[in-house]
């Protein structure tokens, strides 16, 4: 299973654009799941991508929690 890769430049536009589409999701209080659901069963995008962008954000907000 590869894990951590160099990005292309493509890839850190996907990135670029998922961060705030992630956090608005998360904003209105989804859940990693259905937020993963969200953007890949009903939005299309790559399931990497989209686990790829919740860890980078997890790492940039350690203390962030969903339940509020």
């Amino acid at each position: 299973m590869p894990h951590h890769h160099y990005l292309t430049g493509s890839q850190i536009d996907v990135i670029a654009k998922l961060m705030p589409r992630i956090q608005y999701l998360q904003d209105r209080g989804l859940t990693r799941q259905q937020i993963i659901d969200t953007l890949v069963i009903a939005e299309g995008w790559s399931h990497g991508a989209v686990m790829d962008t919740l860890d980078r954000i997890k790492r940039m907000r350690p203390n962030r929690s969903s339940a509020t």
